[in-house]
């Protein structure tokens, strides 16, 4: 990859893209658990569409919610990175009258 900023990187599709980010073996192995569980789970409500129904809507608000928290703390640490290059070129630094 070239050496240039940043927003170019980000610009010519090199950085920021949401599959490039490497999942760690831990995050993995627990998602292969949550659906062994959900297979697990949906096969004991099949008896009962009103649980099973309820279930799914829960999972829906569930990702919903992941969803909107990830986005806040993703524009928080955004505008905390913004603020500490501000800060390390200076501009916040007291000047002298």
């Amino acid at each position: 990859m070239k050496h240039y900023s940043a927003i170019l990187q980000m610009y010519n599709g090199q950085r920021g893209k949401f599959e490039d980010v490497p999942l760690h073996e831990d995050y993995l192995s627990i998602l292969d658990s949550v659906i062994k569980e959900e297979k697990n789970l949906q096969t004991k409500l099949q008896g009962n569409q009103e649980a099973l129904d309820l279930h799914v809507k829960i999972t829906n608000l569930l990702d919903e919610l992941d969803i909107v928290g990830k986005e806040a703390h993703f524009r928080e640490g955004f505008r905390f990175g913004v603020l500490m290059g501000l800060d390390i070129a200076g501009f916040f630094d007291e000047k002298e009258e």
